[in-house]
């Protein structure tokens, strides 16, 4: 992490206030250059309330303070291969995926109505605040249970784990795509405090991302498509930057849309904006009445396999 402090020599340079400008950005917890950079224009405007050209002189000055402290390119032969993991809730996608989800990655969850998406958010949120760690959970549909949360706690942990682990579980409540941008920049205010607390942030869930994209630009057609699309790109590599920076899983689940081409008659929601973002896309499908089908849909080193599992009152488990 780079210290803010670095910037002022650039601020001055600029003939900012930079006295000012960083007094305004540690206001909001903001004490790093790499949060800065993840802020984007529209909020360093919000935080500083200047004008667009300011905007972009501060923006440049913490590009140049970070530039210098950029690491130099590794040959592949001397990177650490020993990376971390968060564990998911089940065996046999963990032997897959080599432990689990790898830290610094953004995972797409998608399938149609009932498929399992929520319940393995549920569970994956709660094995991870078992161990200690906190999950952060964005709900966008209203689908958020603690009454679930206890049972998957009750039946995995016994009763008396149940107030420690869902004190571990943090719930940001958006409704509008507004509301959840805003959610993701005052994750950059966040996690750095959630930091100095002691408190280790391992995952981010998001159910769902796509939903108030689609129920706010859905009326409009074509005629707002590009204007959805990159507004759903901004947050989504907001995201990606900080499971990165923050070393944390990130963990969406997306909506489908109706495809007859498709061997299952649908697609993921999102287009080509979600297909690039995510590092994995995982398929559910609802094979019973409560089994369940994971497939790889895609992944950088992982071949297309499927997995079994169901849902019970443990949340989702190997079948």
């Amino acid at each position: 992490m780079v210290d803010i402090e670095t910037m002022r020599k650039y601020l001055l340079d600029e003939k900012l206030n930079a006295d000012k400008i960083l007094s305004n950005f540690r206001e909001y917890g903001i004490n790093e250059v790499e949060q800065v950079l993840l802020l984007g224009l529209d909020n360093i405007r919000l935080i500083n309330r200047c004008s667009k050209e300011t905007a972009e002189k501060i923006y440049t000055c913490a590009r140049v303070a970070y530039g210098f402290n950029f690491p130099e390119p590794t040959p592949s032969n001397l990177i650490n291969l020993e990376e971390e993991y968060v564990e998911t809730p089940l065996v046999k996608l963990n032997k897959v995926l080599g432990n689990g989800f790898r830290v610094g990655s953004i995972i797409e969850l998608f399938g149609s109505f009932a498929s399992g998406k929520t319940q393995f958010l549920f569970t994956q949120s709660v094995l991870e605040a078992s161990k200690g760690n906190y999950a952060i959970f964005i709900d966008t549909e209203k689908t958020f249970s603690v009454d679930r949360l206890k049972e998957i706690i009750i039946n995995r942990f016994g009763e008396e784990e149940v107030d420690k682990i869902l004190s571990r579980i943090l719930l940001s409540t958006t409704i509008s795509y507004s509301e959840l941008e805003y959610t993701i920049f005052l994750l950059v205010r966040t996690l750095p405090k959630l930091i100095k607390e002691g408190k280790r942030v391992r995952l981010i869930c998001i159910d769902s991302l796509i939903n108030p994209y689609r129920a706010e630009f859905g009326s409009y057609g074509l005629a707002k498509l590009a204007e959805r699309q990159q507004k759903l790109n901004w947050a989504l590599r907001q995201l990606l930057r900080i499971a990165i920076i923050y070393k944390l899983v990130v963990l969406f689940t997306n909506q489908v849309v109706a495809d007859p081409a498709s061997p299952v008659n649908f697609v993921p929601s999102g287009g080509n904006v979600v297909a690039h973002a995510s590092t994995i896309r995982i398929m559910l499908i609802k094979a019973g009445k409560n089994d369940r089908v994971l497939r790889i849909y895609d992944a950088p080193n992982i071949p297309q396999v499927e997995i079994d599992f169901k849902i019970t009152e443990k949340g989702v488990e190997d079948k």
